[in-house]
């Protein structure tokens, strides 16, 4: 009998993608191979899950092992977002091992992240969310940034002259789109020291209207704060309240409903003197009070 789980992720267009070492034959310390296939995988897992929530965040990142193949390590994966999303990341991957990443250069590095992602946003947005009343904002968090870094530097230091890790789209014959990672790539950042610079964070209660609720699965829903004046996505981690609702238990919410929440985010200050919600999760789903906000002219043409 198939779970709630496996239910939700059939419901989600998987596509086929290869993470690939090139290993010498008979190479000394096969321990070290694996140990650098091993880093690689969890890098690129990472990664595809950070960039992917900020262009798909009411997407699932489903990434799931199908097989391995001989010769050449190569493992078959299937992955939740479309081959145009996992194309740009590789982009993101390619532009990230360029050059060696730095306590000094590592902020530029997320800003440059951000603004591309930002761009294929708004080049792949829909009219819907034209709509929306504040554009979307990309946030690449520091940390989690430099912790890919270390993977991928890792795993260059483990491999052997003429060895190298890849990731394409498709199985076998179907290859396209390669990604080939510099084995050379290194990371010296001291991310102990990055931690103790996290951003603010936020355990309390708040008090939002729902913008774009996710009605299948644990994607993010897009809310605006009445306190902060704030939009945001956040996914609900309240599952007894989440099942309840998209299984049809409760009303439908609208965006002039007041829903209590008790919201767990990141407050971080953007350049412009303004503050951000990031990395939010509601925890708890309070109370909803229904018609009980005035919802704009421009806010409307969402439902």
């Amino acid at each position: 009998m198939k779970t709630n789980s496996q239910n939700k992720q059939n419901e989600i267009q998987l596509n086929d993608i290869t993470l690939k070492l090139h290993h010498n034959e008979m190479r000394d310390c096969p321990e070290e191979m694996l140990l650098a296939l091993y880093r690689y995988t969890k890098g690129y897992h990472k990664i595809v899950e950070l960039i992917g929530s900020q262009i798909e965040p009411e997407t699932h990142c489903v990434f799931q092992f199908d097989y391995v193949q001989r010769g050449s390590v190569e493992l078959k994966n299937k992955i939740g977002y479309k081959p145009s999303v996992t194309n740009f990341i590789g982009y993101c991957i390619t532009k990230l091992l360029s050059n060696n990443t730095t306590d000094e250069n590592l902020e530029d590095i997320a800003i440059q992240l951000e603004k591309e992602t930002a761009s294929f946003i708004k080049k792949n947005q829909t009219k819907d969310e034209d709509n929306l009343i504040i554009k979307r904002e990309p946030f690449i968090d520091r940390i989690t940034l430099a912790e890919i870094a270390a993977d991928f530097s890792d795993g260059g230091e483990l491999l052997h002259k003429s060895e190298y890790f890849e990731v394409y789209e498709g199985y076998n014959n179907t290859a396209k789109n390669i990604i080939k990672f510099n084995p050379h790539y290194r990371s010296k950042i001291s991310i102990t020291e990055l931690k103790k610079s996290k951003p603010e964070p936020y355990n309390g209660m708040d008090t939002i209207i729902a913008l774009r609720p996710c009605n299948v699965g644990n994607g993010a829903w897009y809310v605006y704060s009445v306190i902060t004046k704030r939009s945001f996505y956040a996914k609900i981690s309240h599952i007894d309240w989440l099942s309840r609702y998209q299984s049809g238990k409760m009303e439908v919410v609208r965006a002039n409903d007041l829903i209590s929440v008790n919201l767990v985010c990141d407050i971080i200050k953007t350049k412009n003197g303004n503050f951000r919600n990031v990395n939010a999760i509601i925890s708890s789903v309070h109370s909803i009070e229904h018609g009980k906000f005035l919802v704009e002219d421009d806010q409307v043409s969402l439902f």
